[in-house]
């Protein structure tokens, strides 16, 4: 589960489910949270051209995601089909007649996925179309997963700049999994001077 701190701008993230849950290869149990801030490692990703790229080139900058899923996992298509609706504006007013969040900017996220050749990962990215501005991107010989600790799909990791400080495994389906991520992506539409200070991080 995540915890939304509506009281500040930054994820209130907490740990509730065993690291050991991690270790399943395949599904992960939902809603296992590791809570991190930590530098992002180095790592190669390729692209569905089949060029190599380092990850320090690909860093959309600011408060981003990264999704990584297996090429054949359902979960991880509900994941991408939440990513997607997640574009869509929304027309619901808060509470006290609050703005609603901006929708989730496609730029802020990459895509990486494993066990794909580049003609499948350009399969996905076409079926996919509200997320063609993202980066898509695979793990041909898991030094991605190895150098993010990757045991399962999918998992969706929320990033700083170049610091990882949060990592969810399992499924994204919960509202408040929802509110979380466009909380996250909302951070980039603050103004510099009133950025999250660090002793509000999670």
């Amino acid at each position: 589960m995540i915890h939304l701190c509506l009281a500040c701008p930054l994820l209130t993230l907490q740990i509730l489910c065993s690291p050991a849950l991690h270790a399943q290869k395949q599904a992960v149990t939902p809603h296992a949270i590791l809570q991190q801030k930590t530098p992002l490692p180095a790592f190669t990703l390729w692209t569905a051209e089949g060029a190599t790229v380092d990850n320090t080139h690909v860093n959309p900058g600011g408060y981003w995601l990264l999704l990584y899923r297996d090429l054949d996992s359902t979960a991880a298509d509900q994941a991408l089909q939440l990513l997607e609706s997640l574009t869509t504006p929304s027309t619901l007013v808060g509470p006290n007649g609050a703005l609603p969040p901006l929708p989730l900017d496609p730029a802020r996220l990459i895509i990486l996925v494993t066990h794909a050749t580049g003609a499948q990962l350009s399969q996905l990215q076409l079926a996919h179309s509200a997320l063609a501005t993202a980066i898509w991107m695979r793990d041909q010989n898991s030094s991605a997963a190895a150098a993010l600790n990757i045991a399962g799909f999918p998992q969706l990791l929320g990033l700083h700049e170049n610091a990882r400080r949060w990592q969810l495994a399992g499924s994204l389906e919960q509202p408040t999994t929802r509110a979380a991520i466009l909380s996250w992506i909302n951070n980039n539409a603050l103004p510099k001077t009133s950025s999250p200070s660090s002793s509000s991080s999670p």
